[in-house]
């Protein structure tokens, strides 16, 4: 069985960027970040935004007040925010 969440970036210039990820498959939050980016990136470089690749910090994203048990534990129709601020 899959266990897939929805992540959206909440960023000033990906804003609503999007990605179904299999949490059987990362192991906490970094990992889930790791992967959103990753995204992004590839979709970014297919489409020949170069410019927008180097915008793209990792270093800056976080998701607000949730810890991988509770996001684990919801429900799947959930949707989680990945911010670029505080």
């Amino acid at each position: 069985m899959v266990n897939m969440r929805k992540f959206v970036l909440s960023h000033k210039l990906f804003w609503g960027f999007s990605r179904m990820i299999d949490l059987d498959e990362v192991e906490g939050i970094d990992e889930i970040i790791k992967q959103i980016h990753q995204a992004l990136i590839a979709y970014l470089e297919k489409e020949e935004l170069g410019v927008l690749v180097e915008k793209a910090d990792i270093d800056k994203l976080h998701i607000h007040d949730e810890t991988f048990g509770n996001i684990l534990l919801s429900q799947e129709d959930k949707v989680f925010y990945i911010c670029d601020h505080v």
